[in-house]
């Protein structure tokens, strides 16, 4: 299992995250902090090395997970393991004190400036068709149930009807 290794200690993770024996009743909203409190304690000491927020979020959300599913079976009690109201955020803010680090997303357009010339010369060319032909004898018509709704065809087909 990706996560028992980490979470518990293994060959390539020595020491765990969690106590192997802590039972689900006994995972409170306080063991999700310490949890991911390590993990970012961790993460400064490697110099960012070992794990990153966006870990920190997959395990906490994994555990959850697990526990939901194991609610669902009425394998635990259902109180037990329930993730507190923006646990998330909670997380992220708490790393970023820990760490000095906020997760951004990339500053970048999703297209260059040339990109975005080519898209819009081609959305506003008024000899481009507004619909492609799509017909599979290669006529370009279509019409009956096989017309796409939105083809001009189409709705030249109901109007005549």
């Amino acid at each position: 299992m990706k996560y028992c290794e980490r979470l518990f200690g293994g060959k390539r993770h020595v020491t765990g995250l969690l106590d192997p024996s802590l039972a689900w009743t006994e995972f409170v909203p306080a063991e999700a902090r310490a949890l991911w409190r390590k993990m970012a304690d961790r993460h400064a000491a490697s110099r960012g090395a070992e794990f990153g927020v966006r870990a920190a979020e997959g395990m906490v959300d994994a555990i959850y997970s697990v526990a939901a599913w194991l609610r669902e079976e009425h394998r635990i009690p259902a109180d037990a393991a329930r993730p507190p109201a923006q646990w998330r955020k909670s997380l992220k803010e708490e790393w970023a004190q820990r760490t000095g680090k906020r997760r951004s997303r990339p500053h970048r357009p999703r297209h260059t400036v040339e990109e975005y010339r080519r898209i819009f010369a081609a959305t506003t060319d008024p000899h481009r068709p507004a619909y492609p032909p799509r017909d599979r004898a290669g006529s370009g018509v279509q019409n009956g149930p096989s017309a796409p709704l939105h083809s001009p065809d189409a709705r030249a087909a109901a109007d005549r009807a």
